[in-house]
């Protein structure tokens, strides 16, 4: 990597936008440290127990405004996207293709990731007798494939949400989500709603929230000029202070992620005050892109991003796995420290953990990463009709996962069916009948 001289980087980022990247893969990075931190494995009398630190620790809430960085994938995918599909369609090419390449894309790891955890589940379960509370650890390492879930809808949706901004103008389509938006936050508050299971409407702002925030990505050219970065200066301070208003009065949580025990989560369903951390996070993005793609103009600085963004999907799969190995080797026979919660050596601990997560990750993603790309050989449909369909299988695919886990003793075998059924099936309907 250090060897790469000036040239070979330039190939490298030929066509790349490296504030865009860099904004990826600090992302990325945010993501894995931030899933090692809020969970902490305890080893008792009892057995294992996995402890939200944010339920122990409230006061480590605001630390959440810094790794709930979903807000700088939507925006990124959109910026990244919008591009991509309009060269898609002056070369005469069907939204169902474009979206179809995309799905896939996102879909094919994840068939990687789904066999690998019901394999080793199943051998664990049948052969090894394990105990199930080990087992059902599934759950927390299926709950990454939540966000795909949304992303691949917001994905599907991106060339008429393009359409209705060219006709409407980005504001005005910007507005109405947010308008509708807020009417049921407004509404599910005033209605006493304690979860997003209760009343299920409110899910509904999975779409109306992130839709505004990934449009936010047509903007992504005025980072190159001195008024978008003005303007994403004032966005950023602006939406900072009224988040902290929101959050001090106690209109919503101040945890920016679902905390055990909380009654309401800003994640579960997207509430205001998530989208107004999204606003400081593009207007902190918009107005710092440029200096960005400076800085990293140099080799040695912008190589690592280009890694890690290479390897985002496979980091994001299987960051997970790092956790489950040192939780056996470390935690369990008692060789892991068990300090005070919150003391200097406590916080010391988690910091030691997340290093040595990092580098079991380390060799995980190196072995791994080869496969984050779809076959090659396979070319995918563009089909309307089949496209959507796959894309309601990816959701409740993925969903299933995310909720129920990877071992599901209720189930035949303790197999997930419904998660296998429903993502084999998609593979099958974005997949042409023939290689080409």
């Amino acid at each position: 990597m250090a060897q790469l001289d000036q040239a070979s980087v330039d190939r490298l980022a030929a066509g790349r936008d490296r504030a865009l990247d860099a904004a990826r893969a600090l992302a990325m990075v945010a993501v894995a440290v931030g899933h090692w931190l809020v969970a902490e494995p305890v080893a008792g009398p009892d057995g294992l127990m996995v402890r939200d630190v944010l339920a122990v620790l409230p006061g480590a809430a605001h630390l959440t405004w810094l790794f709930q960085v979903i807000p700088l994938f939507m925006v990124a995918g959109f910026a990244a996207g919008v591009p991509s599909w309009r060269r898609h369609r002056e070369r005469g090419g069907t939204a169902g293709g474009w979206v179809a390449r995309r799905v896939w894309r996102l879909l094919w790891p994840t068939l990687i990731v789904v066999a690998f955890w019901t394999l080793l589940t199943q051998v664990g379960d049948h052969l090894l007798g394990l105990d199930s509370s080990l087992l059902a650890a599934t759950r927390g390492i299926g709950l990454v494939l939540w966000f795909l879930a949304i992303y691949v809808v917001l994905t599907a949706l991106l060339p008429t949400l393009d359409r209705l901004a060219e006709r409407f103008g980005t504001v005005t389509v910007m507005l109405g989500f947010v308008m509708a938006a807020l009417t049921v936050d407004v509404v599910a508050a005033a209605t006493g709603y304690v979860s997003s299971i209760e009343p299920s409407w409110v899910w509904v702002n999975y779409l109306l929230w992130w839709a505004p925030v990934g449009l936010a990505g047509r903007w992504w050219d005025a980072t190159r000029t001195a008024a978008g970065r003005w303007t994403g200066t004032v966005v950023a301070g602006v939406a900072l202070v009224a988040l902290m208003v929101v959050t001090a009065v106690g209109w919503y949580p101040v945890a920016m992620v679902g905390v055990t025990g909380q009654a309401r989560s800003n994640t579960l369903p997207p509430t205001l005050a998530l989208a107004l951390l999204a606003a400081v996070q593009i207007g902190v993005l918009f107005a710092t892109a440029e200096r960005l793609r400076t800085w990293l103009a140099a080799p040695g600085r912008y190589v690592p991003v280009a890694v890690v963004g290479s390897r985002a999907m496979t980091i994001y799969l299987w960051h997970l796995l790092a956790p489950v190995v040192v939780t056996l080797s470390l935690v369990l026979p008692g060789m892991w420290p068990a300090p005070a919660v919150g003391s200097g050596t406590w916080w010391a601990a988690r910091l030691a953990w997340v290093v040595v997560n990092a580098l079991v990750t380390l060799p995980v993603v190196l072995a791994l990463g080869r496969f984050e790309q779809p076959p090659a050989r396979w070319a995918v449909t563009d089909s309307g009709p089949r496209v959507v369909v796959a894309v309601v299988l990816c959701v409740v695919g993925w969903a299933a996962v995310a909720i129920t886990g990877l071992h599901v003793p209720a189930w035949p075998a303790s197999v997930p069916w419904l998660q296998i059924t429903a993502l084999g099936g998609a593979a099958l309907l974005l997949l042409r009948t023939s290689p080409r």
